[in-house]
């Protein structure tokens, strides 16, 4: 599954990341302020003078004109928007792609309130109910992916909810998307955050099924590729 990036991607220069949600981003000489749909740190590659690219917003009455979608880091693009990853693996189960996981599909919910989470979604195949939480990855290290790249209590109180959901007799679910093409696999981040690594490996002892795939990202789209190795 692609999204393919309409109308076309403007090519720029990062000036700097303003706060979480802003960027400056030069131009043709010109100083935009674009919206950074992700609020993940990305300080390996979000630096002054990298090449990013843009989209014109498609609403009005927003402080940004734009939207910042990726950045080059050496040879790779990073494809950054965060709602990406729910949309193509969401695409990729209705369209039969995921088979090999999903091999029968009655029925596919999105933001499925569980407990007191908000699970990315759900997909009930006739029999069992299964709950899928999805993050995408940006960060990667001499080809292994990597989340997630700040601490994340949210992240950790997901997989608990997953756990707390086989228990339950469901079907669970933790799917990584590295939204880039150079993770070849993926670890969860125990330096940065200990915490979610440990409960990642428990969560999997304990019956949450874990999924990880790369995308390939040009300026013209990006697209799920390959199902990587997940080293616990």
């Amino acid at each position: 599954m692609s999204i393919v990036f309409q109308p076309p991607l403007i090519k720029g220069t990062l000036v700097k990341r303003q706060n979480r949600f802003v960027a400056q981003v030069m131009v043709d000489n010109d100083k935009h302020l674009a919206h950074v749909p992700n609020t993940g740190r990305m300080k390996e590659f979000m630096v002054p003078g990298a090449d990013v690219w843009i989209r014109p917003a498609t609403t009005t009455g927003r402080k940004t004109a734009y939207d910042l979608l990726l950045i080059r880091e050496g040879e790779s693009m990073v494809y950054i928007d965060s709602r990406g990853a729910n949309q193509m693996i969401y695409e990729a189960i209705n369209r039969g792609e995921l088979a090999k996981y999903f091999p029968v599909v009655k029925d596919i919910k999105r933001e499925v309130v569980y407990g007191n989470s908000r699970m990315d979604m759900a997909v009930f195949d006739g029999y069992y109910h299964h709950l899928i939480e999805i993050k995408c990855v940006t960060l990667v290290k001499e080809g292994r992916a990597m989340f997630p790249d700040a601490p994340t209590q949210r992240g950790t109180k997901h997989i608990k909810d997953l756990i707390r959901a086989v228990e339950e007799g469901y079907k669970s679910w933790l799917v990584f998307v590295v939204q880039r093409q150079d993770g070849t696999s993926f670890s969860s981040n125990h330096s940065t955050d200990p915490l979610f690594s440990e409960t990642v490996k428990y969560g999997a002892s304990k019956g949450v099924n874990l999924l990880a795939l790369n995308c390939v990202v040009d300026t013209s789209a990006v697209a799920l590729n390959d199902v990587i190795d997940i080293f616990l």
